[in-house]
């Protein structure tokens, strides 16, 4: 039996996704979505947080790169908007389409 074995990086970007807006209330509403600014790697990001890089997480926060939503954060997302999506549970990290079209290349 042949097991692929893949680093994290690898296994975090299989289980991104695309979703709208509308699928990430519920939660946005419970306090868990974390969103990645400018052209900071959503993948880069979600390997911090699951290895406990607390000084990379802080360096960010306060770069405000990496943001929790809040209600003035939100005010102009429409239901349609999309966002590529990771879990690193408690927290749902994302980042709007266009910006990780910009980190991709």
């Amino acid at each position: 039996m042949n097991e692929v074995i893949l680093s994290l990086k690898e296994k975090l970007n299989c289980e991104t996704a695309e979703v709208s807006w509308k699928e990430l209330k519920a939660h946005f509403e419970r306090g868990a979505v974390i969103r990645v600014a400018g052209p900071v790697d959503l993948i880069d990001v979600a390997v911090k947080m699951s290895e406990d890089d607390t000084q990379s997480i802080e360096a960010l926060l306060r770069k405000q790169q990496l943001i929790r939503l809040g209600q003035d954060d939100i005010k102009d997302f429409r239901d349609e908007d999309c966002f590529w999506a990771v879990v690193v549970a408690p927290w749902v990290i994302v980042q709007s389409v266009s910006d990780r079209i910009k980190t991709s290349h």
